[in-house]
């Protein structure tokens, strides 16, 4: 397709609106009413990254931006869909699905569906680098008397080397969000169909292996041996080995699709959590959380699938035995044993369930103890150390005892009982000599598939009883996801700063300011506590405001932060951020514009390199301005010999097993991390306790030149 086919089927930026709804709505990720709202906003005036964000926030989707090198653009866009590419020039292009022989099917502004060469996408990407890099590479070509046969190839190549170092951004792939409904997600997931895919291609090979038995079994007792009879059976056992490979990859394929939107939506669902909530829990009870997580993955691609195979398989059994010799009477045995069998699993399911919360409280217990094990050393009387841990253990040996009695009766006598009898079902049918020996052989056969088939049904309930006990601590994560935080109207938030800033030129004659943040008669009530911690408190926060918040410890100075930051919903009272409500802003926007630095024991070095705990806020991995700015402040904040002395500078992994960071250090790089964050307004919660006296005049120096409005809690 020629470049000039991108033009007819561009977006103007005009139009951004309307390229975004359109995407939604041909993704089958927003209703209607959603779609025409965000159709109809203006376009934005200042970031595209920023409004494209609150946008998705709207339409309850995710829209990120990605950035990739130009070797990888062409690459990137044939698997970017359904998504946005923002070309250099301003225009929109509306990928809808992923390429074909090199083409991505396009959405054009008239609503027609049209194929376009990805390559044709990425040059536009990369037109301004190559219009400028364009005089040398035919020069070089030129010199190099390439042929004109293998011009264009020789210079791409020149190019791809020149612009190998270049990083492209404007592309945004869209994707339903990890709070909504769960069978959306796995149907654009192709999770049903993996499944089926699975169920499918065990069936064929379970029938195949029926068949070539059944064939062979046959040409015996009928005394016929010739090649025919052979190589038929040789045949549908070898059909089998490709479905079976087939069955394997299938499984592959479906563990890791759910195991991913599980983590995923469990992810959602923590940071979700009211922070209280999180704070209330104790290490043990997060870490138990964590491990059941890891259970629920794992049992139920495992178990579930097992158990679905095995009902397959059960289902090919009962119509062997109703073949056999006997009849509908030996079938109707399966059933009933089958149904005893999950009867049994119910109650073995009431066992677990008992042990399991034992087993939870013994680890919640001992991460709670091995966090404070030098309090009871120095403390504690060594007579009462294991107290409560003997209590715990005994009511452990109990729970394991009763369980493992169910799990014998299940697992050992039902599932393995059933060869006995099974053929003693067949017995007398044998004695009477009623029934031919095909029909024998075909009842026998039978009964060893269908011992075979119980005993994965037994691994199958085993494994997801085990799964549902652990979806009993881990489900409160997962349905805390659907509770996305409130989304504002993409823009409003930056058209009220503007009139703010506006209204404050205009006020300057009389010494006005453009209000930022405001706070009118707050209350706000801890759960379970009858006095509010906040009653009546007013504030207002100007741009260029400095303000020093001092208290006693219990007084609400960090819940006011809370509600300023957004972490926390007033109960009563007026809140305004750039004369916004939050519902207008959204919880998004309202975190964008207000950050925060929490206490320090509310603040934490996650695992991984240092930038990327100082640029939380913004996008991973990091864009070389992003870096330079990072640096710039952790020079200004004195860690400068720190990033000298780390081997990888801000690269160095910091956190668990990585770089060990000082209690100052941390101090400045939560400190840094609320700086980078380019908020309207800064909350600095004791964020200048742990610092010595130098360094305390770097920080303050740095966070009053920085912020644009700055609140700074600290003890009196």
């Amino acid at each position: 397709m020629s470049p000039s086919s991108l033009d007819a089927v561009a977006w103007p930026s005009s139009r951004l609106g309307e390229a975004l709804a359109a995407l939604a709505r041909s993704a089958g990720l927003a209703s209607p009413h959603d779609a025409d709202a965000i159709a109809s906003l203006p376009p934005p005036r200042g970031a595209l990254a920023s409004w494209l964000t609150g946008a998705a926030e709207t339409l309850g989707v995710d829209l990120d931006e990605v950035s990739c090198a130009y070797a990888e653009l062409v690459g990137t866009i044939e698997a970017l869909a359904p998504a946005l590419v923002h070309l250099p020039s301003g225009d929109i292009v509306v990928i809808v699905g992923r390429a074909r022989r090199g083409r991505v099917a396009v959405l054009a502004p008239d609503g027609a569906r049209v194929r376009l060469d990805a390559a044709t996408v990425a040059h536009a990407m990369a037109a301004p680098d190559e219009a400028r890099i364009a005089p040398f590479v035919e020069k070089v070509a030129a010199a190099a008397h390439v042929p004109s046969r293998r011009r264009a190839r020789a210079e791409a190549t020149l190019r791809a080397h020149r612009l190998a170092d270049a990083q492209y951004q404007g592309l945004f792939p869209i994707r339903a969000s990890a709070g909504s409904s769960f069978v959306a997600q796995a149907r654009a997931a192709r999770l049903f169909r993996k499944l089926a895919l699975v169920t499918l291609a065990h069936a064929v090979v379970y029938a195949a292996g029926l068949g070539a038995w059944a064939m062979l079994g046959r040409g015996v007792l009928r005394g016929l041996f010739d090649a025919a009879w052979l190589a038929g059976w040789f045949l549908l056992l070898l059909s089998a080995i490709p479905f079976r490979l087939f069955v394997l990859w299938a499984e592959g394929r479906f563990a890791l699709g759910f195991g991913a939107l599980l983590k995923e939506r469990l992810l959602q669902g923590a940071l979700n959590l009211d922070p209280e909530t999180m704070r209330r829990a104790g290490s043990g009870e997060l870490l138990a959380r964590v491990l059941e997580a890891e259970a629920v993955e794992g049992l139920a691609t495992t178990g579930g699938v097992t158990a679905i195979l095995a009902i397959v398989e059960v289902a090919f059994v009962l119509y062997v035995l109703a073949s056999g010799a006997g009849g509908l009477a030996h079938a109707g045995l399966l059933f009933v044993w089958t149904l005893a069998m999950a009867f049994g699993a119910t109650r073995l399911f009431e066992k677990r369930r008992t042990w399991t919360d034992a087993r939870l409280e013994s680890t919640r217990e001992l991460v709670d103890r091995m966090r404070g094990h030098q309090t009871r050393l120095a403390q504690e009387h060594p007579s009462t150390w294991h107290d409560a841990e003997d209590g715990l253990l005994e009511r452990y040996l109990d729970a394991s005892r009763g369980m493992d009695r169910m799990a014998i009766l299940v697992d050992a006598i039902l599932a393995r009982s059933w060869l006995v009898v099974g053929l003693a079902a067949l017995a007398p049918a044998l004695l009477d000599g009623s029934a031919d020996s095909s029909a024998l052989a075909i009842g026998v056969g039978g009964v060893l598939l269908a011992d075979r088939a119980l005993r994965r049904f037994s691994a199958g309930l085993a494994s997801a009883t085990d799964a549902a006990l652990a979806w009993r601590v881990v489900g409160p994560l997962f349905r805390a996801a659907s509770e996305m935080p409130r989304a504002g109207v993409p823009g409003l938030l930056e058209r009220g700063a503007r009139e703010g800033v506006a209204h404050g030129r205009e006020s300057a004659a009389i010494g006005a300011r453009a209000i930022v943040l405001e706070g009118r008669d707050l209350t706000f009530r801890h759960g379970g506590r009858a006095e509010p911690v906040l009653r009546g408190a007013s504030m207002v926060v100007s741009r260029g405001d400095r303000v020093l918040l001092e208290g006693p410890s219990g007084g609400g100075k960090s819940t006011l932060a809370a509600v300023l930051t957004g972490l926390r919903a007033p109960d009563a009272g007026l809140l305004l951020l750039h004369g916004l409500d939050p519902s207008s802003v959204g919880a998004g926007g309202w975190r964008r514009a207000v950050a925060c630095a929490p206490q320090f024991h509310e603040n934490h070095v996650l695992a991984g390199p240092f930038a990327m705990n100082l640029l939380l806020a913004g996008r991973w991995p990091a864009s070389a301005g992003d870096l330079e700015e990072a640096e710039a402040v952790c020079r200004e904040l004195g860690l400068g010999a720190l990033l000298d002395r780390m081997p990888g500078g801000l690269l160095q992994v910091v956190g668990e097993s990585g770089w060990d960071l000082s209690h100052g250090e941390k101090s400045r790089l939560f400190l840094a991390r609320a700086l980078l964050q380019r908020a309207d307004v800064v909350v600095l919660d004791e964020s200048f306790a742990a610092l010595d006296s130098d360094n305390l005049e770097r920080a303050v120096t740095c966070a009053t030149r920085r912020a644009p409005a700055l609140i700074v809690i600290a003890h009196p």
